[in-house]
């Protein structure tokens, strides 16, 4: 059996490879000035922390945290299957919720190993310190690992946001990684995450230093998100032009 591939002109050729280009020049360009972008934002953030002068207490004492759900085979059926959240959903101020998996968590146990919005979900072995905030982006119930520590803002003592942004400034100030442990896969540990030192800022002025770092990271999200958004503008004309869905003038005049 042949297949016949679509083979546009050499000349076409040459003007798809152009427009191509043009569109790589914006997504290399946009990836550096989210780079740069991320590296203003955790300045700052290094600048903000560290310029604090109150007392800390433990991390448990400062928010309410939780190591997740531990898998076994048994816990993959059940009457209550639920999505839950693992280590490899959570980036860097991100969640990546294509690929979630699921296990059974009784009625008794949904509230315990419950994410709400606002929750903080922290790796805790792997990708250590890696975390994220979870607003709420799939309906229903949705839990979470033992590679994932939950933590929760209390209220009147301290906000999401800045539980978000100590995880970020514990991540790359190198606290998290000096206190895991392990050879082949480091681990944080509950109890030491719990008890690792969070600096006691009264919660009226945790939103002082959380909104210049919240503002910078919505720079950066936006930045990246425009880049992904040509990556995929990129494939679909690539796609239409050699199979000539799209020809060559109009695309042009939008490139």
């Amino acid at each position: 059996m042949q297949i016949q591939l679509p083979i546009p002109p050499r000349e076409v050729q040459a003007r798809i490879i152009e427009m191509l280009d043009a569109v790589d020049d914006q997504i290399t360009a946009l990836d550096a000035e989210a780079d740069a972008l991320s590296k203003v934002e955790s300045g700052l953030r290094r600048n903000l922390f560290n310029r604090l002068v109150v007392p800390v207490v433990p991390a448990g004492e400062k928010f309410e945290m939780r190591l997740g759900r531990q898998k076994s085979a048994r816990q993959s059926i059940g009457d209550h299957v639920h999505p839950y959240l693992r280590a490899a959903n959570i980036g860097v101020g991100t969640l990546d919720l294509s690929d979630l998996k699921t296990m059974n968590f009784e009625p008794r146990e949904q509230e315990k190993y419950a994410v709400h919005p606002g929750d903080v979900l922290l790796v805790e072995g792997g990708s250590i310190g890696q975390a994220a905030l979870w607003a709420g982006e799939v309906d229903g119930f949705v839990g979470f690992d033992k590679h994932v520590i939950r933590i929760r803002a209390r209220e009147g003592v301290s906000t999401p946001e800045y539980a978000l942004q100590w995880c970020h400034w514990a991540r790359e100030d190198g606290q998290f990684a000096g206190q895991a442990t392990g050879i082949t896969i480091k681990a944080l540990g509950f109890s030491r995450a719990s008890n690792m030192s969070v600096p006691d800022l009264p919660v009226a002025q945790q939103a002082r230093l959380t909104g210049p770092l919240a503002a910078a990271a919505e720079q950066v999200v936006a930045t990246r998100a425009e880049a992904s958004r040509l990556r995929q503008v990129r494939a679909a004309l690539l796609s239409g032009l050699l199979d000539r869905t799209i020809d060559i003038e109009s695309a042009d005049s939008e490139v």
